[in-house]
Formats: structure tokens, C-alpha cells, sequence
């Protein structure tokens, strides 16, 4: 729903925990953004993003547009204006909103969608839905939920689940490539979980069954679907760091590419 008002202005501090300054922009009782957030960087006080009176992340709606919005998780969210907004750029007559949420199951998602085009008032033309991470231990479960909201709303795309690993890098000891460098930058394993071999053998299987259900579901009710986890498959290991900061999450100078391959794979179906 839609909350007129003005801008709330946070100023961001680097001190902060990571739960701290997400309490600016998340409301954890309805698991959802808060609306008409700015959020300003230090020392220059650029804009680090922002979020528009519906609770997307990004600017306000142009209503002359048609409207698309991404659903998922932090890996649809991204970091700072993330790079849902610059999809606009490839499609002019669009506006691509940015319907991520950090850490959000597929119920939840799916929630939100079901919210945003049947509460709102808006007219979202194109629902481009990323299961996300979350529900992948539940194959069952993401195949329930992505068949019922692929039935409920107006012309989704469906997305795979990305990875920076790979059958041969799992078999492999990456404890070495676990550091922070200048001209690399950080990579982790995920999250909390402490790396094995064994863990990331585990998390690997996850999201190709996961993804098998995706595919399935999109097959199934004859939608598109933007493969990512194919485009960015790699078993180099000296490239497998290249455009994730970790096991999932894509790393900013990665965008360019995401934006590129959404382009090539979505300019025949916006229209």
C-alpha cells in the first residue's frame, strides 16, 4: 500500500551492525520496506539508495511507464541502488522496480507479490520473480509456491538461482581463496556456515534442485525464464570469484553483465 509523505533521511555510519542499519529500511513485524527512506553516504552525502512511497527500492513511479517489477531476495536487492534500476536504461517505455528484500523466503515473496498487484492500484505489466536462496533445502515447497503465483499474476518471467560454484570447484579445498585483496576484494563462503569441501558440496546440490524446479515450473506453464545460473557458470577457478563476493551474492561490477543478459534474454517478451 502506498504511503504519501516525505522523505525519511538516514545518514548512514559505517559503525553500525548490519541488523542496526537494516532497522532503517526493514520492517521486521510485516517483513516488508519501509517506504520513503533516503539513505545518504558519508563524506559527500551521496544518495546510497532510496525507497519510493510503495516500498520499492529505487525512485518514485513514473506512471508513463509500464511498469516491471523484480521479486526476491538480497541477490535482487543488491548493493547500494542495486541493479534492477538500471534496467530501465535497456527499455525505455519501462520502469523496473526493484522488489528485493534481504533474507526473504519464497512465502514471503510470494506474499508480496500477490500484494503489489491486487492492493496497490498498480499495474505491474511484467513480474519478474527470483525464488532466492531461502527455500532451497524445500525443492517441494518452491515447487508449490512458484506454481500457484505464476497462475495468480500478469505475465511472469521466472529466474534461475546463481552460483559461484561449480561440480569441479566443490571438489576442490578454497580455503585459500577465502582472503580480502585490493584488485580481487572480498570473497566469503556463506554466511555463517562454516567452508568444507562437504558444505559446499551440499549447498551446490541444493541449488541445482532448486533450479531443476524452476525450469520445471516455467516448462510447465510455458513462461520465460532468464537462466542465470547458466550465464554465469564457470569452472575456472581462476574466474569463479570474477562476479560474486561469495557462494550467491553478485558482486557491483557485476551489474553491467546481469542488466546485459536480462536485455538479450527479455527484449521480444516487454513489449
Amino acid at each position: 500500500m502506498r504511503k504519501e509523505g516525505l522523505k525519511n533521511v538516514i545518514v548512514y555510519d559505517p559503525q553500525w551492525s548490519k541488523e542496526t542499519f537494516q532497522s532503517f529500511y526493514i520492517d521486521r513485524v510485516r517483513k516488508r520496506i519501509k517506504p520513503n527512506i533516503v539513505v545518504l553516504r558519508p563524506p559527500k552525502m551521496e544518495v546510497y539508495f532510496e525507497t519510493n512511497s510503495y516500498g520499492f527500492k529505487g525512485p518514485e513511479i513514473d506512471f508513463t511507464k509500464k511498469l516491471v517489477a523484480v521479486w526476491g531476495d538480497s541477490v535482487v536487492w543488491g548493493l547500494r541502488k542495486g541493479w534492477v534500476e538500471g534496467l530501465s536504461g535497456y527499455f525505455p517505455e519501462h520502469q523496473f522496480l526493484n522488489g528485493g528484500l534481504e533474507g526473504d523466503p519464497l512465502e514471503n515473496i510470494c506474499e508480496r507479490i500477490a500484494e503489489a498487484n491486487y492492493t496497490t492500484g498498480l499495474d505491474i505489466k511484467f513480474n519478474i520473480i527470483f525464488p532466492g536462496w531461502h527455500s532451497r533445502k524445500r525443492p517441494e515447497v518452491v515447487y508449490k509456491l512458484l506454481s500457484l503465483i505464476v497462475k495468480k499474476v500478469p505475465n511472469p518471467v521466472l529466474c534461475t538461482v546463481p552460483t559461484s560454484l561449480s561440480k569441479k570447484t566443490v571438489e576442490l579445498d578454497l580455503t585459500g581463496y577465502f582472503v580480502s585483496s585490493p584488485d580481487k576484494g572480498h570473497y566469503g563462503f556463506w554466511g555463517n556456515t562454516p567452508y568444507s569441501i562437504e558444505n559446499a558440496r551440499l549447498l551446490f546440490s541444493e541449488i541445482q534442485r532448486q533450479n531443476e524446479v524452476i525450469h520445471a515450473v516455467a516448462r510447465e506453464n510455458k513462461i520465460p525464464l532468464v537462466d542465470l545460473y547458466s550465464h554465469f557458470y564457470t569452472e575456472d577457478i581462476e574466474r569463479f570469484r570474477e562476479d560474486f563476493f561469495d557462494a550467491g551474492h553478485f558482486r557491483k561490477s557485476a551489474y553491467p553483465k546481469i542488466q546485459k543478459i536480462f536485455y538479450e534474454e527479455l527484449k521480444d517478451v516487454l513489449v
